[in-house]
């Protein structure tokens, strides 16, 4: 739940080749007997798009508001990813299910991480495939997302 992460963007043809480098030194995660992982996230912000701002203009301290489900094992959380310098932090608890608006018990665990903030509201959604692979001696894991897919609330 704390962690540095580096993102890259590559041509699949070049998996093979990444995969072959990888092949002695990490392992696939398993989850409930599956390597391919599905992900569900649904992602809020402020009108004027505050959160996103301070992505695309790389705040050093910024965050993201989200449900995230995941699919394999059926479970759902209410996220908050606090990015301070280099680091990820995430913030969350377990949810029964993904709300089109955020309950009183999300908005003041927004309030307790966050601070005071415009209202907020569901942007954009996201799915995706993921395999993980797990370096245990490093400490240290390679994800690569596949399929994604993103809608939003007028244009699904």
């Amino acid at each position: 739940m704390d962690r540095i992460d580096t993102k890259f963007v590559m041509h699949r043809n070049l998996l093979p080749e990444l995969l072959e480098g990888l092949k002695d030194n990490y392992k696939i995660l398993e989850v409930n007997n599956q390597r391919l992982s599905e992900y569900e996230s649904h992602y809020f912000d402020t009108s004027n798009y505050a959160f996103y701002l301070q992505h695309h203009n790389q705040k050093r301290h910024r965050f993201k508001v989200r449900y995230r489900h995941y699919t394999n094992s059926n479970t759902s959380y209410f996220e908050i990813k606090e990015r301070k310098h280099k680091r990820m932090v995430k913030h969350r608890f377990q949810v029964q299910d993904i709300q089109p608006e955020l309950t009183k018990k999300e908005l003041n665990f927004v309030k307790s991480i966050i601070g005071d903030i415009q209202p907020l509201q569901r942007n954009i959604q996201t799915h995706y495939q993921r395999i993980t692979l797990v370096n245990e001696g490093l400490k240290e894991r390679f994800t690569l997302d596949f399929s994604i897919h993103f809608s939003d609330q007028d244009h699904g």
